[in-house]
């Protein structure tokens, strides 16, 4: 989180892809850092019994909210 803050502030565009598990802790950390609006994109709580085929679609479906992510300009708030 902190490291996507501060390339965020620096005008790089980031996206954090965080577990499900993390999800909220990473949204909350990036509110307390100044950043609410820092893209977060959520993996799906891995199954063991995915196929190769599955896994692929999940990463295929990360990628698809990743990419635009990447590309939309977002207001970053100055350090304060």
């Amino acid at each position: 989180m902190h490291d996507a803050v501060a390339l965020e502030r620096q005008g790089i565009p980031t996206v954090v892809v965080a577990h499900h598990t993390f999800a909220f802790a990473a949204a909350t950390q990036a509110k307390t850092m100044g950043l609410a609006d820092l893209p977060l994109v959520v993996m799906p709580r891995p199954e063991p019994t995915w196929t190769a085929d599955e896994i692929a679609r999940v990463v295929i479906d990360l990628a698809k909210h990743v990419a635009p992510a990447l590309t939309t300009a977002t207001a970053v708030p100055a350090p304060r």
